[in-house]
């Protein structure tokens, strides 16, 4: 497999807004089997981007959703979870800060075709 190399952002990630990943994350609910032109092999989220939601008040760990996005790319949604199991975010109509973890950096765009996951 020929991989694409686009510049490697090691602090990959950004928070979006919960009302567009309630959509994106319905998107995938009705549409699990859409396949995009390019099949979408993993998803890259920096360390610091991660340690930011897991630094969050109650966060125990992450709960990731699958989603395709309104151009119809999948996509992986991170979100902060208590110890009691609920998601850390705003109600969806909530039009505030981000509260859910997307990435754009994706394989194969951008690959380590080294990786024995790649062979």
């Amino acid at each position: 497999m020929e991989v694409l190399k686009d510049p490697f952002d090691p602090k990959a990630g950004k928070k979006i807004k919960s009302k567009e990943a309630a959509r994106w994350t319905k998107n995938y609910r009705t549409n699990p089997g859409k396949q995009e032109e390019t099949l979408t092999l993993a998803h890259y989220f920096g360390k610091e981007f991660l340690l930011s939601i897991l630094n969050e008040d109650a966060c125990a760990g992450l709960r990731i959703y699958q989603a395709i996005d309104d151009e119809g790319a999948s996509r992986l949604l991170v979100v902060g979870v208590d110890a009691k199991g609920k998601d850390l975010i705003s109600p969806i109509d909530d039009d505030g800060d981000g509260a859910v973890g997307d990435t754009p950096m994706m394989c194969p765009i951008n690959c380590d075709p080294n990786s024995p996951l790649m062979q």
